[in-house]
Parts: structure tokens; C-alpha cells; sequence
């Protein structure tokens, strides 16, 4: 996961689609349409949750809080701020590699992406674990959106170890805290960003703050 930083002010595609129809399921498919662009762009065209590529037509608009089930908040359905877009990656695993929406399918769950201060409690492992020191948080990622799965976490562990040989290659092991902050903004600034990109932040952030 990453940091996901809303706008203070929803935009018009939002508000307008909050005036004229009742819920998220009135919504026509060129209103969602419009409303994947905000939040592809909002996300730098990665899942929420698991932070694969995503698309316009390989994502789905997620509720953070659900709009049905027992934790159901139909009010919330059309809230710009309750609204993250989601792989369709997990829709056609099976068992273990169902993963994000389709996992968490109508759970509340803890850990926010649009909330900072939770991002900051979550960390990655080398070999591609994700984890915090917050049970409620473990169980979301672990359980509900089954992040830590076979596949998943080898496909971050990839992305890691490739940027950090990149890294070493192009300054030949010589790791100084401004080459390294250098990197970091990169990554974070990014329009399009690398898949997976949440464990190389943390690990470039974690370098630093050894260096400091």
C-alpha cells in the first residue's frame, strides 16, 4: 500500500454524480468511466490495495467502507472519499490468489490509504512480506485483502531487489543519503507509478533514516 492523498475538494464528476443519483448503482458506465480517470490519475494508475498496474478496464471502484453487508453504508456510496480504484486481478484466483476487493469483499476493515499516518505503520520484509505493528492492520493485510500471498509478495520482492541492483549498479555501492533521498522522491512523485512501488519507498526511506 501507499499513501493515497485525496483532494480537499471532491471533483465535479463526484459532486454532480452525488446530486443526480441516488447511489453508486444508478450510476451509468461513462459517469464511472469518468470517475476511474480521477482516481487512476489520484493513484498513479495502481491498485489501492495490492498496488499492481491497473487500467480503466482492468479496475474496479472500490468502497472503502461497503455500501452493503452488515458493515453497509449506503449513504457512503457515492462519497468521493470513500472511493478507491481496485485491480481485477484476485477476481479469477483461486483459494490463495484471491486478493483486494474480492477478498475484503463487504468486511469493515482498519488500515486507510487515504490516511497517512496508517501508511507509516505499514512495513515491508525483503522477501516481499507485508506487515504492521498494528494487529488490526495484520489481519486486514494478511487476511482480508490477502496481500501476503505467494503470488504478491514474490512480485514485490522482484520489484525490490531490481531497483536496488539498478541502484547499486549505477552508483557502484556508494549509498549517500542524498542519492538515495534523490531516488525516493522519484518514486514517490511519480505520475505513473512502478507497481508495487510501497516496498521501495520503505526500504529507500528505511536507508536514509539508517544514515542519518
Amino acid at each position: 500500500m501507499i499513501y493515497i492523498q485525496k483532494g480537499n475538494d471532491p471533483p465535479q464528476i463526484f459532486t454532480n454524480a452525488k446530486r443526480n443519483y441516488r447511489n453508486y448503482d444508478d450510476l451509468p458506465g461513462d459517469v464511472k468511466d469518468k470517475m476511474k480517470e480521477i482516481l487512476l490519475s489520484e493513484q498513479g494508475h495502481i491498485c489501492a490495495y495490492c498496488m499492481s498496474r491497473i487500467s480503466r478496464e482492468n479496475s474496479t471502484i472500490e468502497h472503502y467502507i461497503p455500501r452493503k453487508g452488515k458493515y453497509g453504508n449506503a449513504s457512503l456510496s457515492l462519497d468521493y472519499r470513500n472511493l478507491l480504484l481496485v485491480c481485477n486481478n484476485g477476481r479469477n484466483g483461486k483459494g490463495n490468489d484471491r486478493h483486494c476487493d474480492v477478498s475484503k469483499a463487504d468486511e469493515l476493515i482498519s488500515v486507510n490509504p487515504t490516511k497517512k499516518e496508517d501508511i507509516e505503520r505499514v512495513k515491508y520484509h525483503k522477501d516481499g512480506t507485508i506487515e504492521s505493528d498494528i494487529d488490526s492492520f495484520n489481519t486486514d493485510l494478511n487476511i482480508t485483502f490477502n496481500l501476503n500471498s505467494v503470488t504478491l509478495k514474490r512480485n514485490r520482492q522482484a520489484v525490490l531487489s531490481e531497483v536496488l541492483n539498478q541502484l547499486y549498479k549505477n552508483k557502484h555501492g556508494d549509498w549517500s543519503k542524498d542519492y538515495v533521498e534523490k531516488h525516493l522522491n522519484r518514486y514517490i512523485s511519480q505520475e505513473k507509478k512502478v507497481p508495487y512501488v510501497g516496498i521501495i519507498i520503505y526500504e529507500l526511506e528505511r536507508r536514509i533514516k539508517r544514515n542519518t
